[in-house]
């Protein structure tokens, strides 16, 4: 295939990196299970989102519903003081207020009436994850319409429900909502953007507006791929974009796309002039995340959603995902909760 980029003259970016976060090897893991689960459908999630809810939750975690989340959250050989600062490091790049950016997260506890939780996991809550704590009635008919408006509000109004019920013997809600919208470093000209044909993974055409744009771009390219990144306004946040060769296909190039790759490729980068055309789109994504492992702990647990939604454009893409989970009464949650006799 003719590749829009040249190498005739290179500069290399990125030095040598650091060994795999716990959040990293975390985003891949889940990102291969949801992408083996829809072959042929659009993936768009936060792990990042769904991290920090099980974060929260395994806060107050004991026995084996803790083991399973260390497993989960690829936790199992980290310790405290590691796995603090992985929270501290990663709510310092949520926290990010330039011009032309906007990050909004935000986490909440909603706890059964009949269960108050204990002080000490709610004060941790809130000083390490800044997370609000409101009282959760079950069987009330206007509870899932308050937790729906909380969602709604923290995504900018662009997830409306994140859930139609509530299971009646639910002790804890853990709830977290991400907004993100940015200005690209160089916004696409709209008397460029063309209407093409889009090729689909399995072999569908849908004309869509593409947007083009010729510049010097981080890049970087293998016999079966190629990778174009695309900054943002603040150097700190940016977006890569992979394609496929002519040769490969979509379903050859997600598994190769794990954690290792990831860290080899970021650090391969070279500055390279070239074409970008890519399709001016909106969608949605609604995720139930389901795990495949049978373990008993699993049977306290329940992560049933993370809806997403995604805007891409010219000038301002912007994206918002949520994502809750449930525990339930059981001996795992005694250290979260204070149980009625």
């Amino acid at each position: 295939m003719r590749w829009p980029f040249s190498t005739d003259t290179i500069r290399k970016l990125v030095p040598s990196g650091t060994s795999a976060a716990p959040n990293l090897a975390f985003a891949f893991k889940l990102f291969r299970q949801l992408a083996s689960e829809s072959v042929h459908h659009n993936i768009f999630i936060s792990p990042t989102s769904v991290m920090l809810s099980l974060w929260l939750l395994r806060e107050g975690a004991t026995g084996d519903t803790k083991t399973a989340l260390d497993q989960v959250l690829e936790l199992a050989d980290i310790g405290a003081h590691a796995l603090q600062t992985a929270v501290l490091d990663l709510k310092s790049a949520l926290q990010i207020h330039q011009p032309g950016l906007a990050i909004t997260v935000a986490n909440s506890l909603w706890c059964n009436r009949k269960c108050a939780p204990l002080p000490d996991y709610t004060a941790k809550a809130a000083d390490e994850y800044d997370a609000e704590v409101f009282p959760l009635d079950p069987h009330s008919a206007g509870t899932v319409s308050t937790i729906n408006s909380w969602v709604f509000q923290k995504t900018g109004g662009k997830i409306q429900s994140i859930l139609s019920q509530i299971d009646p013997l639910a002790s804890l809600l853990v709830l977290n909502a991400i907004y993100f919208k940015g200005s690209w470093a160089l916004p696409f000209d709209a008397d460029e953007t063309k209407v093409d044909p889009f090729h689909t993974s399995d072999g569908r055409d849908r004309q869509l507006p593409f947007m083009t744009q010729y510049d010097s771009y981080p890049y970087y390219e293998e016999s079966s791929f190629q990778c174009v990144r695309l900054d943002y306004k603040t150097s700190l946040l940016s977006m890569c974009v992979f394609l496929p060769a002519l040769r490969s296909s979509l379903s050859e190039f997600l598994p190769t796309l794990d954690c290792d790759s990831w860290q080899k490729w970021m650090r391969r980068f070279d500055e390279v002039q070239g074409l970008v055309r890519l399709p001016r789109f909106e969608l949605t994504c609604d995720t139930h995340l389901v795990p495949r492992s049978k373990h008993a702990a699993w049977a306290s647990l329940s992560i049933p959603a993370a809806p997403a939604s995604i805007r891409f454009t010219r000038r301002r893409p912007k994206s918002m995902s949520a994502t809750f989970c449930i525990a339930h009464s059981s001996r795992s949650t005694k250290r979260v909760l204070k149980q009625p006799p």
